[in-house]
């Protein structure tokens, strides 16, 4: 008997060591995973910074920004992204505006036309402590992280290229009424994209001179049109952020000749350029770029109120052989009205901007530029 008992007593002990063992293991590999999660956030951040950096470059190939770049270029910033952050790449592919891969690799020899972003799959092999105990010594740990790029992608330098307007537009499709009021069209919404040279795809942006938030000038430090022209021409514009409130000096048609062939020259030269959009105007300056206009205080008239811009775009003017008036006709400048205003009225846009829209970006800041 007593025999049996102390053989009992030992399938006790074994089953206790052999449960103490698992409870050991599962408490291990918590820590192990612990570990890998903390590892993953770091991971996610290589593979963020290495998607960023294939838009930007891809970005500058799109716009030919400074140097020439190639799909080997976005390749190498991806790859030199990766490993300054510790992670190697298992995928990168192109991809639509949207984020949806186009169906091609980026280092695949070319860019896609359809290309407006990079999707990154970054990995790295984490060290495994207490799993090694059933033979697993480390786990391949993945991220992925989407960048779309448009003109300005991130934090951009003037003098690199992102050559800012000293002009600001209201960011939805309007037209002029009777009164030369700025209205908004029915069943309309964002100013659509277009091909530089499509008639059917350019946009008129028209002036409406009695409206406060049509078309407003930028003038960055003091000046009249002579400074607005010098501006254009070679780009100074403070440190800009979307979203962000800027005072607008003058809005309307400044009918100032020298103005509009400093903007027919980026049009003749089929240069892009950045343009602020708004959506908003208050007579005083909000504390920031993210809290709204105060009540009361958006009954100006346009001229030195302050305007909310609330994202960039990349624009192509169309230049003097194609239109790209401030002086014009009905004609040049034709109404965007895919119906009557939602005022009810109509009116004649005799002086505007045309041009087309190569890419909105809903956030950044672009840098100061002294005048390059």
């Amino acid at each position: 008997m007593s025999v049996g008992r102390g053989s009992e007593r030992g399938q006790v002990l074994v089953i206790v060591a052999g449960g103490f063992l698992v409870i050991v293991l599962m408490v291990g590999l918590i820590i192990d995973a612990g570990f890998a999660w903390g590892q993953f956030r770091d991971i996610q951040s290589g593979a963020d910074a290495a998607a960023e950096s294939g838009a930007i470059v891809l970005g500058q190939a799109r716009f030919t920004l400074g140097p020439a770049m190639t799909d080997a270029d976005v390749l190498a910033k991806v790859q030199a992204s990766a490993s300054a952050n510790g992670v190697s790449i298992a995928s990168a592919v192109y991809t639509d505006r949207y984020g949806d891969p186009v169906g091609q690799a980026v280092g695949g020899g070319s860019i896609p036309a359809d290309a407006r972003g990079v999707e990154v799959d970054a990995n790295r092999q984490v060290d495994m402590f207490f799993a090694q105990l059933i033979g697993i010594s480390t786990w391949s740990v993945h991220a992925k992280a989407t960048a779309v790029s448009g003109y300005l992608a991130g934090t951009c330098a003037g003098g690199d290229g992102c050559n800012v307007m000293p002009i600001t537009m209201y960011q939805y499709r309007y037209s002029c009424n009777k009164e030369d009021h700025k209205t908004l069209l029915s069943g309309t919404g964002p100013w659509p994209f277009g091909a530089p040279g499509d008639a059917a795809t350019m946009v008129s942006i028209p002036f409406c001179t009695n409206a406060s938030g049509s078309v407003g000038w930028l003038s960055w430090y003091g000046g009249g049109a002579s400074a607005l022209r010098d501006s254009i021409e070679q780009p100074d514009n403070p440190a800009l952020e979307a979203p962000g409130w800027y005072q607008v000096t003058q809005t309307g048609n400044i009918s100032a000749q020298p103005v509009e062939d400093a903007i027919d020259w980026w049009g003749n030269q089929q240069i892009p350029v950045i343009i602020p959009l708004f959506d908003a105007t208050c007579d005083v300056e909000p504390a920031s770029g993210t809290d709204p206009c105060p009540d009361g205080e958006n009954t100006g008239n346009g001229s030195k109120l302050y305007y909310h811009f609330s994202q960039f775009i990349a624009f192509m003017f169309a230049g003097s052989n194609q239109g790209s008036v401030m002086h014009g006709t009905s004609a040049e400048c034709p109404s965007q009205a895919a119906g009557e205003a939602e005022d009810g009225t109509s009116g004649s846009n005799n002086s505007c901007i045309n041009g087309w829209i190569l890419d909105y970006v809903s956030y950044g800041q672009v840098q100061g530029s002294s005048g390059c």
